[in-house]
Protein backbone atom coordinates (compact mmCIF):
# COMPACT_ATOMS: atom_id res chain seq x y z
CA UNK A 1 0.00 0.00 0.00
CA UNK A 2 1.11 3.22 -0.57
CA UNK A 3 0.84 5.57 2.82
CA UNK A 4 1.67 9.52 2.84
CA UNK A 5 2.32 10.46 6.25
CA UNK A 6 2.53 14.60 7.19
CA UNK A 7 4.60 15.00 10.27
CA UNK A 8 7.41 13.14 11.29
CA UNK A 9 7.76 13.69 14.82
CA UNK A 10 7.45 11.43 17.78
CA UNK A 11 4.29 10.09 16.53
CA UNK A 12 4.76 9.90 12.67
CA UNK A 13 8.09 8.45 13.03
CA UNK A 14 7.00 5.14 14.94
CA UNK A 15 3.47 5.20 12.49
CA UNK A 16 6.74 5.23 9.79
CA UNK A 17 8.50 2.62 11.49
CA UNK A 18 5.90 0.23 12.26
CA UNK A 19 4.17 0.59 8.76
CA UNK A 20 7.65 0.34 7.10
CA UNK A 21 8.52 -2.60 8.91
CA UNK A 22 4.68 -4.53 7.71
CA UNK A 23 5.87 -3.72 4.07
CA UNK A 24 4.46 -0.38 2.83
CA UNK A 25 5.20 2.13 0.49
CA UNK A 26 5.89 5.33 2.74
CA UNK A 27 6.49 9.14 1.90
CA UNK A 28 7.06 11.49 4.76
CA UNK A 29 6.03 15.14 4.89
CA UNK A 30 7.54 17.17 7.00
CA UNK A 31 8.54 21.22 7.38
CA UNK A 32 11.67 20.63 8.99
CA UNK A 33 14.54 18.83 6.97
CA UNK A 34 16.78 18.40 9.99
CA UNK A 35 13.29 16.60 11.78
CA UNK A 36 13.29 14.93 8.33
CA UNK A 37 16.95 13.91 7.51
CA UNK A 38 16.56 11.96 11.31
CA UNK A 39 14.47 9.68 10.01
CA UNK A 40 15.10 9.24 6.85
CA UNK A 41 18.50 7.96 7.73
CA UNK A 42 17.06 5.62 10.64
CA UNK A 43 14.43 4.19 8.18
CA UNK A 44 13.81 2.82 4.39
CA UNK A 45 10.99 5.30 3.44
CA UNK A 46 11.02 8.40 0.82
CA UNK A 47 10.62 11.93 2.38
CA UNK A 48 9.17 15.62 1.26
CA UNK A 49 10.55 18.91 3.10
CA UNK A 50 7.53 20.89 2.79
CA UNK A 51 3.83 22.20 4.15
CA UNK A 52 1.45 19.59 4.12
CA UNK A 53 -1.18 21.59 4.11
CA UNK A 54 -0.30 22.89 0.39
CA UNK A 55 -2.06 21.37 -2.66
CA UNK A 56 1.66 21.59 -4.58
CA UNK A 57 3.68 19.36 -1.92
CA UNK A 58 0.60 17.10 -1.39
CA UNK A 59 0.57 16.93 -5.44
CA UNK A 60 4.36 16.06 -5.65
CA UNK A 61 3.44 13.48 -3.05
CA UNK A 62 0.98 11.73 -5.31
CA UNK A 63 -1.77 11.90 -2.64
CA UNK A 64 -4.16 10.94 -5.58
CA UNK A 65 -2.59 7.64 -5.86
CA UNK A 66 -2.43 6.98 -1.67
CA UNK A 67 -4.31 4.03 0.07
CA UNK A 68 -4.23 5.69 3.16
CA UNK A 69 -3.18 9.42 4.16
CA UNK A 70 -1.95 9.90 7.55
CA UNK A 71 -1.93 13.17 9.16
CA UNK A 72 0.03 13.79 12.66
CA UNK A 73 1.54 17.28 13.13
CA UNK A 74 1.45 18.99 16.62
CA UNK A 75 -1.30 21.24 15.15
CA UNK A 76 -4.99 19.79 14.94
CA UNK A 77 -6.47 22.40 12.93
CA UNK A 78 -3.25 21.57 10.29
CA UNK A 79 -3.79 17.86 10.12
CA UNK A 80 -7.48 19.18 9.56
CA UNK A 81 -6.63 21.04 6.32
CA UNK A 82 -4.31 18.43 5.40
CA UNK A 83 -7.18 15.92 5.36
CA UNK A 84 -9.41 18.11 3.62
CA UNK A 85 -6.93 18.48 0.74
CA UNK A 86 -6.24 14.94 0.46
CA UNK A 87 -9.82 13.85 0.49
CA UNK A 88 -10.68 16.17 -2.46
CA UNK A 89 -7.35 15.17 -4.53
CA UNK A 90 -8.89 11.36 -4.02
CA UNK A 91 -6.57 9.74 -1.55
CA UNK A 92 -8.72 6.24 -0.67
CA UNK A 93 -8.97 6.51 3.02
CA UNK A 94 -7.54 9.48 5.55
CA UNK A 95 -6.44 9.64 9.53
CA UNK A 96 -6.53 12.31 11.34
CA UNK A 97 -4.57 13.21 14.90
CA UNK A 98 -7.01 15.29 16.94
CA UNK A 99 -6.09 16.03 20.56
CA UNK A 100 -8.13 18.92 21.80
CA UNK A 101 -10.61 18.23 23.76
CA UNK A 102 -12.97 20.76 22.64
CA UNK A 103 -13.13 19.06 19.22
CA UNK A 104 -14.34 15.36 21.05
CA UNK A 105 -18.20 16.19 20.66
CA UNK A 106 -17.49 17.27 17.24
CA UNK A 107 -15.67 14.11 15.64
CA UNK A 108 -18.88 12.78 13.54
CA UNK A 109 -18.91 16.41 12.11
CA UNK A 110 -15.34 16.80 11.08
CA UNK A 111 -15.43 13.76 9.51
CA UNK A 112 -18.04 13.88 7.40
CA UNK A 113 -16.99 17.56 6.45
CA UNK A 114 -13.45 16.96 6.22
CA UNK A 115 -13.77 13.69 4.47
CA UNK A 116 -11.85 11.48 7.73
CA UNK A 117 -11.94 8.19 8.01
CA UNK A 118 -10.54 8.07 11.57
CA UNK A 119 -9.77 10.24 14.13
CA UNK A 120 -6.74 9.57 16.38
CA UNK A 121 -6.32 10.79 20.07
CA UNK A 122 -3.01 9.84 21.83
CA UNK A 123 -4.15 11.54 24.80
CA UNK A 124 -7.42 9.49 25.10
CA UNK A 125 -6.12 6.23 23.94
CA UNK A 126 -3.05 6.62 26.40
CA UNK A 127 -5.54 7.39 29.07
CA UNK A 128 -7.68 4.58 28.68
CA UNK A 129 -4.58 1.75 28.50
CA UNK A 130 -3.88 3.62 32.13
CA UNK A 131 -7.39 3.15 33.40
CA UNK A 132 -6.57 -0.44 32.49
CA UNK A 133 -3.95 -0.67 34.19
CA UNK A 134 -5.55 0.43 37.68
CA UNK A 135 -8.09 -2.19 36.78
CA UNK A 136 -5.84 -4.79 37.60
CA UNK A 137 -3.07 -3.38 39.72
CA UNK A 138 -0.56 -6.60 39.02
CA UNK A 139 -0.62 -6.17 35.31
CA UNK A 140 2.04 -5.15 33.55
CA UNK A 141 -0.22 -4.47 30.37
CA UNK A 142 -3.58 -4.81 29.75
CA UNK A 143 -6.29 -4.45 26.86
CA UNK A 144 -9.87 -4.55 26.47
CA UNK A 145 -11.78 -6.64 23.84
CA UNK A 146 -15.27 -6.06 22.49
CA UNK A 147 -15.93 -3.00 24.66
CA UNK A 148 -14.43 -4.60 27.82
CA UNK A 149 -16.19 -8.02 27.86
CA UNK A 150 -12.76 -9.83 27.34
CA UNK A 151 -9.59 -8.61 28.49
CA UNK A 152 -5.93 -9.97 28.08
CA UNK A 153 -3.67 -8.90 31.10
CA UNK A 154 0.22 -9.63 30.74
CA UNK A 155 1.42 -10.52 34.33
CA UNK A 156 5.08 -10.95 35.73
CA UNK A 157 5.30 -14.27 37.78
CA UNK A 158 6.19 -13.74 41.38
CA UNK A 159 8.69 -16.10 42.79
CA UNK A 160 6.45 -17.05 46.07
CA UNK A 161 3.38 -17.34 43.52
CA UNK A 162 2.05 -20.87 43.65
CA UNK A 163 1.37 -21.88 40.04
CA UNK A 164 5.00 -21.47 39.55
CA UNK A 165 6.86 -25.02 39.11
CA UNK A 166 3.25 -26.46 37.60
CA UNK A 167 1.55 -26.86 34.07
CA UNK A 168 -0.82 -25.04 32.89
CA UNK A 169 -3.94 -27.82 32.66
CA UNK A 170 -2.17 -28.13 36.48
CA UNK A 171 -2.87 -24.52 37.24
CA UNK A 172 -6.18 -24.90 34.92
CA UNK A 173 -7.47 -27.72 37.60
CA UNK A 174 -6.24 -26.66 40.68
CA UNK A 175 -7.74 -23.24 40.66
CA UNK A 176 -10.79 -23.97 38.94
CA UNK A 177 -9.21 -21.59 35.73
CA UNK A 178 -11.97 -20.30 33.49
CA UNK A 179 -9.44 -18.57 31.17
CA UNK A 180 -6.54 -19.32 28.32
CA UNK A 181 -2.61 -18.71 29.00
CA UNK A 182 -2.36 -17.33 25.44
CA UNK A 183 1.63 -16.97 25.85
CA UNK A 184 4.63 -16.92 28.19
CA UNK A 185 7.72 -14.75 27.85
CA UNK A 186 10.84 -16.21 29.04
CA UNK A 187 14.31 -15.30 28.33
CA UNK A 188 13.20 -12.48 25.84
CA UNK A 189 11.67 -15.62 23.99
CA UNK A 190 7.84 -15.64 23.33
CA UNK A 191 6.31 -19.53 23.99
CA UNK A 192 2.51 -20.26 22.79
CA UNK A 193 2.26 -22.90 24.98
CA UNK A 194 0.06 -26.19 25.05
CA UNK A 195 -1.40 -27.80 28.44
CA UNK A 196 2.05 -29.63 29.17
CA UNK A 197 3.82 -26.15 29.32
CA UNK A 198 5.52 -25.35 32.86
CA UNK A 199 5.17 -21.80 34.08
CA UNK A 200 8.09 -20.57 36.04
CA UNK A 201 9.31 -17.82 38.37
CA UNK A 202 9.73 -14.68 36.82
CA UNK A 203 8.14 -15.48 33.58
CA UNK A 204 5.61 -13.06 31.80
CA UNK A 205 2.36 -14.92 30.99
CA UNK A 206 -0.61 -13.69 28.75
CA UNK A 207 -4.77 -14.88 30.55
CA UNK A 208 -7.02 -13.98 28.45
CA UNK A 209 -10.76 -14.16 29.90
CA UNK A 210 -13.57 -11.80 31.42
CA UNK A 211 -12.17 -9.46 33.65
CA UNK A 212 -14.38 -10.93 36.66
CA UNK A 213 -12.79 -14.69 35.93
CA UNK A 214 -9.64 -12.83 35.60
CA UNK A 215 -10.07 -11.13 39.00
CA UNK A 216 -11.04 -14.73 40.13
CA UNK A 217 -7.99 -16.28 39.14
CA UNK A 218 -5.67 -13.68 40.68
CA UNK A 219 -7.63 -14.28 44.28
CA UNK A 220 -7.35 -18.06 44.21
CA UNK A 221 -3.72 -17.85 42.76
CA UNK A 222 -2.95 -15.33 45.65
CA UNK A 223 -2.03 -12.90 42.86
CA UNK A 224 -2.17 -9.55 44.62
CA UNK A 225 -5.36 -7.40 43.23
CA UNK A 226 -6.28 -4.83 45.33
CA UNK A 227 -8.82 -2.46 44.26
CA UNK A 228 -7.46 0.99 43.71
CA UNK A 229 -9.93 3.69 45.29
CA UNK A 230 -7.39 6.49 45.20
CA UNK A 231 -5.27 7.70 42.67
CA UNK A 232 -2.55 10.87 42.59
CA UNK A 233 -1.42 12.24 39.20
CA UNK A 234 1.49 14.09 38.22
CA UNK A 235 0.90 16.93 35.94
CA UNK A 236 -1.79 18.28 34.26
CA UNK A 237 -1.35 17.01 30.98
CA UNK A 238 -4.53 16.24 28.57
CA UNK A 239 -4.13 12.69 29.22
CA UNK A 240 -4.26 13.55 33.32
CA UNK A 241 -8.00 15.16 32.39
CA UNK A 242 -8.98 12.24 30.12
CA UNK A 243 -8.37 9.81 32.96
CA UNK A 244 -9.17 11.70 35.81
CA UNK A 245 -12.71 11.99 33.97
CA UNK A 246 -12.92 8.42 33.97
CA UNK A 247 -11.50 7.52 36.80
CA UNK A 248 -14.02 9.63 38.92
CA UNK A 249 -16.81 8.11 36.63
CA UNK A 250 -15.61 5.12 38.32
CA UNK A 251 -15.94 6.02 42.07
CA UNK A 252 -12.31 6.48 42.57
CA UNK A 253 -10.57 9.66 44.37
CA UNK A 254 -8.13 11.78 41.97
CA UNK A 255 -5.81 14.50 43.22
CA UNK A 256 -3.66 16.02 40.60
CA UNK A 257 -0.53 17.70 40.98
CA UNK A 258 0.42 20.23 38.14
CA UNK A 259 3.10 23.22 38.42
CA UNK A 260 1.82 25.71 35.44
CA UNK A 261 -1.13 27.87 37.22
CA UNK A 262 -2.90 28.64 34.29
CA UNK A 263 -3.50 24.72 33.66
CA UNK A 264 -4.16 24.57 37.06
CA UNK A 265 -7.29 26.93 36.52
CA UNK A 266 -8.27 24.65 33.26
CA UNK A 267 -8.32 21.37 35.33
CA UNK A 268 -10.47 23.70 37.91
CA UNK A 269 -13.13 24.81 35.36
CA UNK A 270 -13.33 21.31 34.12
CA UNK A 271 -12.96 18.61 37.05
CA UNK A 272 -15.33 19.47 39.35
CA UNK A 273 -14.71 16.12 41.53
CA UNK A 274 -10.77 16.39 41.01
CA UNK A 275 -8.14 18.10 43.95
CA UNK A 276 -6.48 20.08 41.97
CA UNK A 277 -2.78 21.23 43.48
CA UNK A 278 -0.82 24.20 42.08
CA UNK A 279 2.60 22.96 42.68
CA UNK A 280 6.24 20.95 41.74
CA UNK A 281 5.40 17.43 42.03
CA UNK A 282 9.04 16.23 40.97
CA UNK A 283 9.72 17.74 44.28
CA UNK A 284 10.09 14.74 47.15
CA UNK A 285 8.88 17.59 50.01
CA UNK A 286 5.84 18.37 47.42
CA UNK A 287 5.07 14.25 47.19
CA UNK A 288 5.35 13.81 50.86
CA UNK A 289 3.41 16.52 51.83
CA UNK A 290 0.53 15.94 49.49
CA UNK A 291 -0.38 12.40 51.25
CA UNK A 292 1.69 10.42 48.24
CA UNK A 293 2.14 7.11 50.14
CA UNK A 294 -1.76 7.28 51.30
CA UNK A 295 -2.82 6.34 47.50
CA UNK A 296 -3.65 3.64 46.29
CA UNK A 297 -1.78 4.47 43.26
CA UNK A 298 0.13 6.80 41.66
CA UNK A 299 0.18 7.83 37.65
CA UNK A 300 3.17 10.08 36.07
CA UNK A 301 2.23 12.21 33.06
CA UNK A 302 4.99 15.26 32.56
CA UNK A 303 6.65 15.95 29.88
CA UNK A 304 9.93 14.49 30.65
CA UNK A 305 10.40 10.90 30.60
CA UNK A 306 13.52 10.95 33.42
CA UNK A 307 11.35 12.99 35.63
CA UNK A 308 8.28 10.31 35.19
CA UNK A 309 10.71 8.03 36.08
CA UNK A 310 12.07 9.24 39.26
CA UNK A 311 9.21 10.20 40.44
CA UNK A 312 7.93 6.68 40.22
CA UNK A 313 10.84 5.45 41.85
CA UNK A 314 10.37 7.57 44.47
CA UNK A 315 6.72 6.16 45.16
CA UNK A 316 7.84 2.93 45.19
CA UNK A 317 10.28 3.48 47.90
CA UNK A 318 7.48 4.58 49.81
CA UNK A 319 5.34 1.50 48.91
CA UNK A 320 2.74 3.19 46.57
CA UNK A 321 0.71 -0.53 45.15
CA UNK A 322 0.29 0.70 41.91
CA UNK A 323 2.92 3.02 39.91
CA UNK A 324 1.72 3.94 35.93
CA UNK A 325 4.64 5.78 34.16
CA UNK A 326 4.60 7.67 30.69
CA UNK A 327 7.48 6.72 28.58
CA UNK A 328 7.60 7.93 25.11
CA UNK A 329 11.35 7.36 24.69
CA UNK A 330 11.96 3.43 23.21
CA UNK A 331 15.57 3.55 24.57
CA UNK A 332 14.39 3.69 28.22
CA UNK A 333 12.21 0.30 27.97
CA UNK A 334 14.83 -2.11 29.07
CA UNK A 335 15.60 -0.63 31.69
CA UNK A 336 12.76 -0.49 33.26
CA UNK A 337 12.37 -4.13 33.94
CA UNK A 338 15.40 -3.88 36.09
CA UNK A 339 14.30 -1.10 37.93
CA UNK A 340 10.84 -2.40 38.81
CA UNK A 341 8.96 0.14 36.78
CA UNK A 342 6.97 -2.24 34.32
CA UNK A 343 3.79 -0.50 34.18
CA UNK A 344 4.22 2.18 31.27
CA UNK A 345 2.51 3.43 29.03
CA UNK A 346 3.51 5.51 25.49
CA UNK A 347 1.16 7.56 23.69
CA UNK A 348 2.59 7.03 20.64
CA UNK A 349 2.88 3.52 20.35
CA UNK A 350 -0.69 3.52 21.87
CA UNK A 351 -1.48 5.59 18.39
CA UNK A 352 0.76 3.65 16.07
CA UNK A 353 -0.69 0.46 17.05
CA UNK A 354 -4.50 2.06 16.42
CA UNK A 355 -3.34 3.13 12.76
CA UNK A 356 -1.78 -0.81 11.78
CA UNK A 357 -4.88 -2.34 12.60
CA UNK A 358 -7.01 0.08 10.76
CA UNK A 359 -4.18 -0.27 7.97
CA UNK A 360 -4.78 -4.24 7.98
CA UNK A 361 -8.24 -3.87 8.09
CA UNK A 362 -8.34 -2.22 4.55
CA UNK A 363 -6.38 -4.96 3.67
CA UNK A 364 -8.58 -7.73 5.25
CA UNK A 365 -11.99 -8.63 2.93
CA UNK A 366 -12.10 -11.83 2.82
CA UNK A 367 -12.50 -13.87 6.14
CA UNK A 368 -13.80 -10.46 8.45
CA UNK A 369 -13.34 -7.12 9.68
CA UNK A 370 -10.24 -6.46 11.67
CA UNK A 371 -11.74 -5.16 14.90
CA UNK A 372 -8.78 -4.46 16.57
CA UNK A 373 -4.74 -5.01 16.82
CA UNK A 374 -2.65 -4.21 20.09
CA UNK A 375 1.02 -5.60 20.45
CA UNK A 376 2.20 -7.11 23.98
CA UNK A 377 5.76 -8.63 25.27
CA UNK A 378 7.34 -5.50 23.85
CA UNK A 379 5.58 -6.01 20.23
CA UNK A 380 6.88 -9.64 20.29
CA UNK A 381 3.37 -11.18 20.39
CA UNK A 382 0.12 -9.29 18.75
CA UNK A 383 -3.53 -9.67 19.71
CA UNK A 384 -5.83 -9.44 16.58
CA UNK A 385 -9.48 -9.16 17.18
CA UNK A 386 -11.77 -9.42 14.20
CA UNK A 387 -14.89 -10.12 13.03
CA UNK A 388 -15.90 -13.74 11.37
CA UNK A 389 -17.81 -13.49 8.05
CA UNK A 390 -20.63 -15.15 7.16
CA UNK A 391 -19.01 -17.48 4.64
CA UNK A 392 -16.00 -17.53 6.08
CA UNK A 393 -14.00 -20.93 5.82
CA UNK A 394 -13.74 -21.23 9.35
CA UNK A 395 -17.46 -20.83 9.89
CA UNK A 396 -19.15 -24.34 11.67
CA UNK A 397 -16.09 -26.22 11.86
CA UNK A 398 -14.17 -27.58 15.65
CA UNK A 399 -11.26 -25.65 16.52
CA UNK A 400 -9.59 -28.23 16.96
CA UNK A 401 -10.19 -28.52 13.28
CA UNK A 402 -9.08 -25.48 12.06
CA UNK A 403 -5.79 -25.68 10.28
CA UNK A 404 -3.89 -22.34 12.06
CA UNK A 405 -0.41 -21.80 11.10
CA UNK A 406 2.86 -21.87 13.81
CA UNK A 407 2.20 -20.16 16.72
CA UNK A 408 -1.17 -18.88 16.50
CA UNK A 409 -3.89 -19.53 18.55
CA UNK A 410 -7.99 -18.26 19.00
CA UNK A 411 -7.80 -17.18 22.82
CA UNK A 412 -11.49 -16.45 23.27
CA UNK A 413 -15.05 -16.15 21.08
CA UNK A 414 -17.11 -13.53 21.62
CA UNK A 415 -20.70 -14.76 20.67
CA UNK A 416 -24.10 -12.77 21.11
CA UNK A 417 -22.34 -10.37 24.37
CA UNK A 418 -20.98 -13.93 25.93
CA UNK A 419 -16.75 -15.17 26.30
CA UNK A 420 -16.92 -18.35 25.03
CA UNK A 421 -13.14 -19.80 25.90
CA UNK A 422 -12.23 -21.61 23.26
CA UNK A 423 -12.05 -25.75 23.31
CA UNK A 424 -11.28 -28.03 21.05
CA UNK A 425 -14.87 -29.12 20.40
CA UNK A 426 -16.21 -25.22 20.04
CA UNK A 427 -17.26 -24.61 17.08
Amino acid sequence: MKVIIIGAGKVGKTIARHLNDEGHNIVVIEKNKEVLDSLLNSYDVAGIVGNGATTEVQNEAEVSKADLFIAVTNNDELNLVCCKIASSLGAKKVVARVRDTDYTSQAEFMRESFGIDLIVNPELAAAGEIDNLLRFPFATQVVSFEKGKAVSVEIKVPEDCPIINKTIEEVVKEFSASLIVGAILRDDKVIIPNGQDVICAGDYINLVSTPHKIDAFFKKANIFNRKVKSVIIIGGSRIAYHLANTLVEEGIKVKIIEKRTERCQQLLASLDKVEIVYADGSQKQILDEEGMADFDALVTLTDIDEQNIIISLYAKSKNVETVVSKVNNDTFYNLLEDINLEACVSPKDVIANQIIYFTRSLKCKEDGKLESLRKMFDSKLELIEMDVADDSEIVGKAIKDIELKKDVIIAAIVRKRNIVLPEGDVV
